[in-house]
């Protein structure tokens, strides 16, 4: 990473270089300011971790976050749960309203609801290398100067095999309910810890 990329005019025609594009290039050159989406971070571990945070996030360049994230629970039937943090501290309001609705292998409808001190990304998973979670989760916090009590929700995309080994396809939805501005969330298995795990977190420019 790093680094930059710049085009001069040569000093006399006869320096001419030619620059080639691929076949399928369109031959467009796109500025820094057209690249919405930027790679923030991304680790791969088998070090198991009772949390993942991501705090003290740059909400003034970034306006939402997408974390592509894949890994395993050390206790089978293990749920992924999510806070907003503010300055690294995990926000505990009893005022995470969350949802979902899944399909089993067999083709059977699941759903659930609740408000409780943390919401829920992702169903019970098994522990074996065949199963735990992969989801795709989109995070909106709230931050100063949006209108009151808006924002500061997710959702997720995902699937994941239970510890029988059996197919769970699901989303979930979230809504921290507060006007608290916040620049951080972290994710955590409710039982246990997260093992085998890796990801990679972009954040969307205003």
């Amino acid at each position: 990473g790093g680094g930059s990329f710049s085009l001069q005019a040569p000093s006399s025609s006869s320096n001419n270089r030619v620059l080639t594009l691929p076949d399928s290039a369109d031959g467009t050159i796109a500025k820094t300011s057209d690249i919405n989406y930027v790679k923030l971070q991304a680790l791969q571990s088998s070090d198991p971790v009772s949390s993942i945070t991501f705090s003290s996030l740059d909400v003034t360049t970034y306006r939402t976050f997408k974390l592509i994230f894949t890994g395993i629970p050390t206790t089978d039937a293990t749920s992924l749960a999510f806070r907003f943090m503010v300055d690294g501290t995990g926000q505990a309001e009893n005022q995470y309203h969350w949802g979902n609705l899944g399909v089993t292998n067999a083709g059977a409808v699941f759903d659930s609801a609740l408000q409780q001190t943390a919401g829920r990304i992702a169903g019970g998973a098994g522990s074996d290398d065949q199963e735990g979670w992969t989801f795709e989760l989109t995070v909106l916090p709230h931050v100063s100067g949006d209108p009151t009590f808006r924002n500061n929700f997710a959702y997720s995309q995902n699937v994941r095999f239970n510890s029988s080994n059996l197919y769970r396809g699901e989303s979930f939805w979230l809504r921290y309910k507060t006007n608290v501005a916040t620049n951080g969330f972290k994710i955590y298995a409710d039982s246990g810890n997260i093992d085998n795990y890796s990801y990679t977190l972009y954040g969307l420019t205003r």
